[in-house]
């Protein structure tokens, strides 16, 4: 049985993404912000899988298929009360119904759910960018509707987690449908992991540890628990700056598990929602955001890309935190950096990080300006002056 305070709190603390992005019916989206393009050598592919609520990511013959995914779908925006055209201008790179992308071996498989009731588009530029690297990606949308309308009243073990659990499970056996490989490729039984952002990362870890079908694990800002120590495959946390996904204390007790941080970020910047804010207005406001910006929801999907094509392979192996990190602005691996309980000493060195550049101008606008001022009255003084 769950803590329901503390599940409680962790979704009073997120605030409903549905609220937010119903609050779209009245706003004037602006611009023209869109997710990150994925990176990797192929083309990707979207198909509906034969599972309510399940979408496919994953690598696609060039040229084949026709038009893109909204990003979101009409189906979706009806339960959350929004217009589908508000979204309109924010565009997937997927490609629907494309043909799967012959290979000669099998290719590792994602299984992607949302956080507590968000929709999993708000996942769509980490599912594409996967697929976009050889990875074959099951999105999966939760009960939405049932999730949106969350009361004090519900039991929510019995509600809520025993049925994403259930969710998470049925996924897995999708894995063995033989009809699949038709739609999305072959994909390696040997080769699965399991994560997503805020609650979904909670369920990947719980499902980890009853289901030997899973290999690897990642929890994009989930709460953490005792179960990040217990897990027995590799593991990945990536938390926001403030993120209760990594305590320092319990980390240390967690030896399959590598974590990092964002810094300068908030919840939900783990998400799409950074790079679609502009696009959103006034209305993308209530989502839980840094300063970061949208180098987050890339810098999110290059480090569980690291992390996978380092766990996924023929020969795995828990990648450093530093090696997860490399190159990425605004990310952390130093473990006093972030969570509940961070250090002071991090906060020294983050306060030289963020004022040390305007110390050292400001510094040096002070020197020349006494050069100026002596050098003036050196002049203005005359010749044989002392």
């Amino acid at each position: 049985m769950f803590d329901r305070t503390r599940v409680l709190a962790m979704l009073g603390a997120l605030g409903l993404v549905a609220t937010v992005i119903s609050g779209c019916a009245d706003s004037n989206p602006k611009g023209g912000s869109q997710i990150p393009s994925p990176d990797g050598p192929f083309v990707v592919g979207v198909a509906e899988v034969p599972l309510a609520h399940t979408i496919a990511y994953f690598p696609a013959v060039a040229g084949t298929g026709a038009g893109h995914r909204p990003y979101l779908g009409p189906e979706t925006a009806n339960i959350l009360g929004v217009a589908p055209h508000l979204f309109d201008t924010i565009k997937s790179s997927s490609t629907i119904d494309a043909t799967p992308l012959p290979t000669t071996s099998p290719r590792p498989v994602v299984i992607l759910t949302p956080g507590f009731a968000s929709p999993i588009e708000l996942s769509t530029s980490l599912a594409e960018q996967l697929a976009s690297h050889g990875y074959i990606v099951i999105a999966a949308q939760n009960d939405l509707a049932a999730e949106k309308a969350f009361g004090e009243s519900d039991t929510f073990d019995e509600k809520f987690h025993r049925p994403r659990t259930e969710q998470l499970t049925r996924l897995l056996d999708l894995l063995d449908n033989p009809a699949l490989p038709g739609l999305v490729g072959t994909i390696d039984q040997s080769r699965i992991a399991v994560g997503g952002h805020s609650y979904a990362g909670w369920i990947a870890f719980d499902t980890s540890l009853i289901d030997t079908r899973i290999t690897a694990v990642f929890n994009l800002d989930g709460l953490g628990g005792q179960n990040q120590a217990r897990t027995t495959v590799p593991a990945l946390a990536i938390a926001s700056h403030d993120g209760a996904a990594l305590d320092p204390k319990l980390l240390a007790r967690s030896p399959k598990l590598v974590a990092v941080a964002l810094l300068d970020a908030a919840h939900y910047d783990l998400t799409d929602a950074p790079s679609i804010a502009k696009t959103l207005g006034d209305a993308a406001s209530p989502l839980d955001r840094g300063t970061i910006g949208p180098i987050a929801t890339s810098n999110t999907s290059t480090v569980v890309l690291r992390f996978l094509d380092s766990t996924l392979t023929t020969n795995p192996r828990l990648p450093a935190s530093t090696e997860l990190i490399k190159g990425l602005p605004s990310m952390t691996a130093d473990l006093g950096c972030f969570g509940l309980v961070r250090s002071s000493a991090c906060g020294v060195r983050r306060h030289l990080r963020d004022w040390l550049p305007w110390a050292v101008a400001g510094l040096a606008l002070l020197a020349l300006a006494v050069w100026r001022i002596r050098r003036h009255r050196s002049i203005t003084a005359g010749p044989g002056t002392r």
